[in-house]
């Protein structure tokens, strides 16, 4: 499987979790994450996922910056 994964989904993990819905969504981007880690499925990205990096969050940047 090939997912597209939108920025939200790379930030999601770093936003303030104390909302169960918020928490529930963090979970399963982490979830989508491991498994594209493991190479249970494969992700693609675009210009424009990079761009939107870019101009996010400079402590959030940090962490997604690897896209």
């Amino acid at each position: 499987m090939i997912v597209y994964l939108d920025t939200n989904v790379y930030c999601r993990p770093l936003d303030d979790r104390s909302q169960p819905r918020i928490n529930l969504e963090a979970e399963a981007s982490l979830n989508i994450l491991k498994a594209i880690e493991t190479g249970s499925i494969k992700s693609i990205t675009s210009d424009i996922l990079k761009l939107e990096v870019y101009h996010a969050d400079p402590i959030k940047k940090i962490y997604i910056i690897p896209i």
